[in-house]
């Protein structure tokens, strides 16, 4: 951190240098105040793109209509751009027009008091037009001037205000919170999925989604991300967030979902995968998870040796063991797991003991049995401990020629 503290300074003493003004800005100013690490260190100056383009030999073209350019410094990359003010949010996310500013200017129309600060970091000053310093001590998120035009500005930001609530441990200003309720309906269609989606992985990463689940339905927001939580009363809303606080922090935010929304059926954890724009390696997860919570423990080993092999079914297992309160039906399963290591790493490999050539060779010819015989003669390997080809061709009344 220490050397991408270094490569942002010097952007700033080059800026300087140039006649210009330049400082650090937002979360990575409040997380230097809370004391707080941070890796994201933006800068706004008033020099204009082209110019700070022509100063630095590397930069990266991002949102030129916006005033932003990524500076890269010592192979850093940081996002400068120009104090700007805005106007004309019609789609709720996006201004239609941009004019220079002073930095006054450009703080005011930034998010969250919080996030509004800015600091010199050559002469080590904090410069800050919208009291976000007091706000922090206070612990505090209140939205910059008027909550309403905030929001009107960019929807999105409903959403922030909850996750730094719960990331912080700190308050929502009552009117920020009353324009939240006020502008909650009109989420969709100005704030895609996949933004929302976004909030939702950095608030599961922080450890506090449950906080964030129940006020995003007192705030009416849940309700209108997720339809099915509108016939929630809030005691059944309670009752499913206990379980995710048991769950452990390393929770897949597509399994937390699924136990806040009390899905069953794989149809519906796939249709949620789809709604929420979750990858397909999210997709293989709930799969995995819909066979393990079927299966009993009592099915052979075979089919256990198949789930085994499966990416992430420790984890499955661990978070249905501790749903039911269950240690020793864990402890059960990574006892069986070790004895079945053999058959778990063939598994992973897609391979079995019995092959399409030792079967060949026993005389059998290449088809739909062939391939029927091989999955027979693995499940006799595994379930009865067999590791010798010529004894699983005999239990398959096969022998070679």
């Amino acid at each position: 951190m220490k050397h991408q503290y270094l490569a942002a300074y010097n952007i700033v003493s080059k800026l300087v240098k140039h006649g210009y003004i330049a400082y650090f800005v937002g979360g990575y100013v409040r997380d230097m105040i809370m004391k707080k690490k941070s890796d994201d260190i933006d800068i706004a100056t008033n020099a204009p793109i082209g110019t700070i383009q022509s100063i630095f030999s590397k930069t990266i073209s991002v949102g030129e209509q916006f005033g932003i350019t990524i500076v890269v410094e010592d192979e850093y990359n940081f996002e400068v751009a120009t104090f700007r003010k805005e106007e004309g949010h019609h789609d709720g996310r996006r201004p239609s027009i941009i004019y220079s500013a002073s930095p006054q200017e450009d703080a005011l129309r930034r998010d969250f008091t919080i996030n509004g600060i800015f600091f010199d970091p050559i002469n080590s000053i904090y410069h800050d037009f919208v009291e976000g310093v007091g706000d922090i001590k206070k612990g505090i998120i209140k939205a910059i001037g008027n909550a309403d035009k905030r929001f009107q500005e960019d929807k999105l930001r409903m959403l922030r205000a909850i996750r730094y609530s719960t990331r912080f441990n700190f308050t929502i200003d009552d009117h920020t919170k009353e324009a939240i309720i006020k502008y909650s309906s009109s989420l969709f269609p100005s704030v895609a999925m996949e933004r929302i989606h976004q909030e939702f992985e950095k608030m599961s990463a922080f450890g506090n989604l449950s906080d964030g689940l129940e006020m995003l339905y007192d705030l009416k927001l849940l309700q209108i991300i997720f339809p099915k939580t509108a016939a929630f009363s809030k005691f059944t809303l309670i009752s499913h967030l206990k379980i995710l606080k048991k769950l452990p922090n390393n929770t897949p935010l597509i399994l937390s979902l699924i136990y806040l929304l009390n899905l069953s059926s794989l149809e519906e954890m796939l249709s949620l995968c789809v709604s929420f724009k979750f990858s397909n390696n999210d997709k293989k997860l709930v799969k995995t998870y819909h066979k393990i919570i079927n299966l009993s423990f009592a099915e052979d080993d075979y089919r256990w040796s198949r789930i085994y092999a499966h990416d992430n079914s420790d984890l499955i297992i661990n978070i249905l063991t501790i749903e039911k309160e269950d240690d020793a039906l864990f402890q059960a399963h990574m006892q069986r797991k070790n004895s079945l290591s053999k058959a778990i790493l063939r598994a992973k490999k897609n391979h079995t003991l019995l092959s399409a050539e030792h079967l060949i060779k026993a005389g059998i010819t290449p088809g739909k049995q062939l391939g029927l015989l091989i999955e027979k003669g693995e499940q006799i390997a595994v379930n009865e401990k067999i590791e010798d080809v010529q004894k699983i061709l005999l239990r398959l009344n096969l022998h070679h020629n």
